[in-house]
């Protein structure tokens, strides 16, 4: 019962960290995608 009360806390931790690392990943990629489909010359 001891094992499950540290487990958990420690798969919890981990899977959110890994779930925020997934996610700046993500956004990263989204954002370049973003400047590729921008114009490269600004507007002005």
């Amino acid at each position: 019962m001891t094992g499950f009360e540290i487990a958990i806390p420690l798969i919890a931790f981990a899977v959110v960290g890994l779930g925020i690392v997934l996610l700046k990943r993500e956004t990263r990629r989204i954002d370049g995608w973003l400047d590729s489909k921008r114009p490269s010359h600004p507007a002005e």
